[in-house]
């Protein structure tokens, strides 16, 4: 005996019997509109769109009047009685199919779709991409420094399958994804009674991966994307659903599928506003630059590939850091204001005051005229750093290298960037 299910709050219901399913539609539990499947259906169908029920949904009108020579016990109602009982008749029946129109589960668009799988790929790339680069700056910060250099787009087609595998968990925990629930439309099985395990929600978003965004490759992957979308709009299922779900739009709202599509496209707008943000200071970093000292107002060439930004010292002095984007170098300019102080005694002075932190050697004079440098290694992590001081007047400068992506006895041999900062504090 053929079982049937039907859907109810986007899951099929256990099996029933065909008596029994007109059973719930003469009790109210059902309607025309109502989807239900059995065994040998390739889709949902409404029930009244069915061979077995749909003449359970026929109208039924009055039985034809008495003939005029037999007349009907009225108790006092007028002849249009029967009149106005063949027109509500007709009045329920469009009130019950606009009831039932209304009620009717239909597959979502392609659109809706789209835009859902869209909100939920772009949110949950960018977090999973921010936890990460969180998690890198304080456990790998050589990683970290290589994974932000690199591409957003490529850094999209690295974090993809990621965020496909944790769309599936919350798809687990939360019955739906953000962007399903978002616009009102679900993933449903046709051939199981219960919901979508885990492994099925996991299959299900890596065939998405595979077949449906061929991997995420530009233009690649339009070559599954376009087909996908001529299916759906036609009603038929993806090749990655064929045979194993349904989505089903449970919300006919025009004002919320135009408000889930503006809050769509304002997300994805965002992001890649920030990654052109983010671009543009890497392409601005791989070319030369000028910039003017604020201590002396005097410009300086600075070679390619260094980014600027203004730190504080260990004691809360201003240094103005350089960030080499290719090697992880910085450079870091200081200045300090000693009078009755000599290149010499400045020298030892720093050496004592660093020495918590890095052991210097010996101090002899550099290839730069007046300017004095020493090499040594953080005592933490034995990074190789190198130190160049110089003297004008009662002033002294500073050029502090520091190579925090490798350790040991290690040279750093970064001589335009020196030159550059004691050029902007006029030196020589």
């Amino acid at each position: 005996m053929k079982q049937w299910h039907y859907a109810v709050r986007g899951q099929p219901s256990d099996p029933f019997t065909a008596s029994e399913i007109e059973e719930f539609y003469r009790s109210g539990k059902l309607n025309a509109g109502s989807l239900i499947w059995a065994d040998g259906m390739q889709q949902w169908k409404p029930l009244g769109e069915t061979e077995e029920f749909k003449h359970l949904c026929r109208p039924k009108l009055p039985p034809p009047l008495p003939p005029a020579d037999q007349p009907e016990e009225r108790n006092g109602a007028p002849d249009l009685m029967s009149e106005s009982a063949v027109k509500l008749a007709g009045d329920n029946e469009q009130l019950r199919l606009s009831i039932e129109r209304s009620l009717r589960v239909e597959p979502a668009g392609p659109w809706s779709r789209y835009f859902a799988r869209q909100f939920d790929l772009s949110v949950i790339t960018t977090v999973l991409f921010t936890a990460t680069a969180i998690g890198l700056a304080y456990s790998n910060p050589l990683l970290f420094f290589k994974l932000n250099s690199i591409d957003s787009r490529g850094l999209f087609l690295i974090f993809l399958p990621a965020a496909h595998i944790a769309n599936a968990v919350l798809i687990s925990l939360f019955g739906n994804s953000m962007g399903k629930a978002l616009f009102g439309i679900k993933a449903v099985p046709i051939q199981t009674a219960t919901r979508f395990s885990f492994s099925e929600n996991l299959g299900r978003e890596l065939r998405v991966w595979t077949s449906g965004l061929a991997f995420g490759i530009p233009l690649i992957c339009l070559a599954t994307m376009i087909p996908a979308f001529n299916k759906v709009k036609v009603g038929q299922p993806t090749s990655y659903d064929e045979g194993r779900a349904n989505v089903l739009a449970f919300s006919s709202s025009k004002a919320r599928r135009g408000g889930a599509m503006l809050l769509s496209i304002a997300v994805l707008l965002a992001i890649m506003i920030s990654n052109s943000i983010d671009q543009q200071a890497q392409r601005e970093a791989s070319r030369p630059s000028s910039w003017t000292n604020p201590e002396t107002s005097i410009p300086a060439a600075i070679p390619a590939n260094w980014q600027y930004e203004k730190v504080s010292g260990p004691n809360g002095e201003t240094l103005y850091a350089f960030t080499n984007t290719k090697s992880g170098v910085v450079a870091m300019l200081g200045e300090e204001k000693l009078p009755n102080q000599s290149l010499y005694t400045y020298g030892a002075g720093l050496t004592k005051m660093l020495s918590s932190n890095i052991s210097l050697g010996k101090w002899n004079a550099s290839d730069i005229a007046n300017v004095w440098v020493t090499s040594g290694a953080m005592n933490n992590g034995n990074h190789p750093a190198k130190i160049f001081i110089a003297q004008k007047g009662s002033t002294f400068w500073r050029v502090i290298l520091l190579d925090q992506f490798t350790s040991g006895n290690k040279d750093i041999a970064e001589p335009d960037i020196v030159r550059a900062l004691f050029s902007s504090a006029g030196v020589p």
